[in-house]
């Protein structure tokens, strides 16, 4: 049967082509291939005609199939299958979300709210940099490491000329946002707070744009 999450095309393309790879490889997908080969040949169905498709009469779906997709409909599409991708994938937005509370946790067992006199400056300054570079490295090892997992399908689909390099980066762009958006955001609001930084909502928000910012870069 077809593995779950993937396409049920590439899924058959893979069962009737042969691999060359090795000798093993090329005997065992020979034998698939025959096996297929002779189960189709015992199949009841075998030889009945299917019936003609008949043309839909719609003339902007018949344009848009002549034409493909256009550059903002690839983004969208891209976009919408990244969405599902995510969301399916729930133990990894868990475990990102999971990470920076971890993290603000060993933050704050060492710097929980801490005085306000000249004795605290290097204090100040640590959780300054702790922060800074924690969510900063935490964010770029998350993004760097989708790519890899997702090289063997946009390799496939990029051979097949089925969208532009430009919209597969502005799609990926756009959906990690709202999440480098949020992972920050948690560390920074459990941390700010409870480690006792300059009060007042305006310092916070100072801080928060300047920590987000650093991730997105």
């Amino acid at each position: 049967p077809c593995p779950k999450h993937e396409n049920p095309a590439d899924f058959f393309i893979d069962l009737l082509t042969i691999d060359p790879s090795s000798e093993k490889t090329t005997a065992a997908s020979q034998d698939r291939v025959q096996n297929i080969i002779e189960s189709s040949e015992a199949s009841p169905y075998e030889g009945v005609t299917p019936p003609p498709i008949e043309d839909s009469g719609d003339e902007e779906l018949n344009e848009n199939n002549e034409g493909g997709a256009g550059y903002f409909t690839q983004i969208y599409l891209l976009m919408k299958r990244t969405i599902i991708g995510q969301w399916r994938d729930k133990r990894t937005l868990i475990g990102r979300g999971a990470q920076n509370v971890v993290m603000a946790v060993m933050v704050l067992i060492l710097f929980f709210q801490m005085d306000t006199d000249q004795t605290a400056i290097q204090d100040r300054i640590s959780i300054i940099f702790m922060c800074l570079l924690g969510t900063t490295f935490s964010e770029a090892v998350a993004a760097a490491l989708v790519f890899p997992l997702e090289r063997p399908v946009y390799q496939r689909e990029r051979d097949n000329r089925m969208y532009r390099i430009s919209a597969y980066y502005f799609a990926r762009q756009l959906t990690e946002f709202p999440i480098q958006l949020a992972m920050p955001s948690i560390f920074v609001c459990v941390v700010y707070f409870a480690a006792g930084l300059r009060p007042g909502f305006v310092p916070f928000l100072v801080f928060l744009i300047i920590v987000i910012s650093l991730g997105f870069s």
